[in-house]
């Protein structure tokens, strides 16, 4: 697979945010990055097939919104305290 191939796997499931893909091997690895807020987070993708590298960004930006939620969360405990 190319960085081309990575690239239209983000747009297939209409997440283009993200940066700095690079390519060793049979991985793939960038930075997901949120519209709504500074959360980003490095991700490694294991290039086997564009079906399971869908499903794997799939799962990494709910990873990274989980994360964002978590922070959201933590910073309205911060200000009701």
């Amino acid at each position: 697979m190319t960085i081309s191939d990575v690239k239209e796997a983000f747009l297939a499931c209409d997440y283009p945010f993200y940066k700095q893909i690079t390519i060793e091997c049979n991985e793939a690895v960038c930075i997901l990055y949120s519209l709504h807020s500074s959360c980003q987070k490095p991700i490694t993708l294991q290039l086997s097939s564009r079906d399971a590298l869908m499903h794997q960004i799939a799962v990494e930006i709910i990873k990274l919104r989980c994360l964002e939620l978590q922070i959201h969360q933590n910073n309205l405990v911060q200000k009701a305290s």
